[in-house]
Order: C-alpha cells, then structure tokens, then sequence
C-alpha cells in the first residue's frame, strides 16, 4: 500500500545522489 511512497522517496534519494 505504502509501494508508490517508497518508490517515490527511492527516485528522490536517487536524484539526490546523481545531482551531487
């Protein structure tokens, strides 16, 4: 239920890391 959240938070944490 909580999957698109995890998703979402797995893309920011993956933009983050690729932007740095």
């Amino acid at each position: 239920m909580s999957v698109q959240s995890h998703l979402r938070m797995f893309s920011y944490n993956s933009v983050y890391q690729w932007m740095e």
